[in-house]
C-alpha cells in the first residue's frame, strides 16, 4: 500500500513537472498593450504620436499603418519580423548619442528590458492591438 502511494506521488510530480515546462507557459508573447504601448507612451509619442502637429521625422508609432509605411524612401520603422530592416530597432539600439532614440536631450532613455521587449516585439510581427478602451468585448 505504501508503495503505491509513494509510485502516485511520483507520477503526480513528474506530470506537474513536465506540465511546468512545457514551452507554450514558458514563453509568453509580447502583448502591444501591455508592453510596447506602454513604453511608446513614455517614450515616444511625444515626438512620434497621434498628435499630428508635433510629428518629428515624419513618423508616427501609435498605429500599424503609420509605423509600418515606406517613409519618403528611408524604409519603415517598423517591418514586422524583421528587426534589421526596422529603422526603429536601429535607432533604438544606437550606440552614438546623437543619432540614438529616444534623443538624449529628452532625458528619458530607453531600458535594456525595454529595447528587448520592442525586439521581441517586432521579431514575433509586431502586432498592434486596440487600446483597451475600444475593445468591444471589454466593455460591460
Amino acid at each position: 500500500m505504501l508503495s503505491s502511494i509513494v509510485e502516485n506521488q511520483i507520477k503526480f510530480y513528474a506530470i506537474l513537472w513536465l506540465l511546468l515546462l512545457h514551452p507554450a507557459w514558458a514563453e509568453k508573447k509580447v502583448d502591444f498593450n501591455q508592453d510596447v504601448r506602454p513604453i511608446f507612451s513614455d517614450k515616444c509619442y511625444f515626438c512620434h504620436g497621434p498628435d499630428a502637429g508635433d510629428i518629428q521625422g515624419d513618423l508616427q508609432l501609435h498605429t500599424f499603418e503609420h509605423a509600418t509605411s515606406d517613409r519618403a524612401g528611408a524604409g519603415a520603422a517598423i517591418v514586422p519580423g524583421n528587426v534589421e530592416k526596422s529603422l526603429l530597432w536601429q535607432r533604438i539600439s544606437r550606440t552614438d548619442m546623437e543619432e540614438i532614440m529616444p534623443p538624449q536631450k529628452r532625458h528619458m532613455p530607453l531600458t535594456e528590458t525595454e529595447k528587448q521587449t520592442l525586439k521581441t516585439w517586432i521579431e514575433e510581427g509586431a502586432e498592434y492591438d486596440k487600446h483597451w478602451s475600444f475593445n468591444h468585448s471589454l466593455k460591460r
